[in-house]
């Protein structure tokens, strides 16, 4: 856990430590969500499509075209 000031402006700088965890860079979004309960989720957006391009590829599996996939 850790304890962050909120200055005049209403900034808060996201410790070192928690952006290690969510894997964030330089140029990352980082998502806020407030749930019913009052707590925060943070998520960073720093994955693309694209890195899920090659996720179902099975040695030997051919192809489906999507016109051919169910709905």
């Amino acid at each position: 856990m850790s304890d962050v000031i909120v200055d005049a402006e209403g900034n808060a700088l996201v410790p070192r430590e928690m952006l290690d965890a969510l894997k964030a860079r330089p140029g990352d979004l980082l998502r806020f969500s407030v749930l019913s309960t009052g707590a925060v989720i943070v998520r960073a957006k720093n994955r693309s499509i694209t890195d899920l391009a090659a996720m179902l590829y099975r040695e030997g599996q051919r192809a489906i075209p999507i016109e051919q996939m169910a709905p």
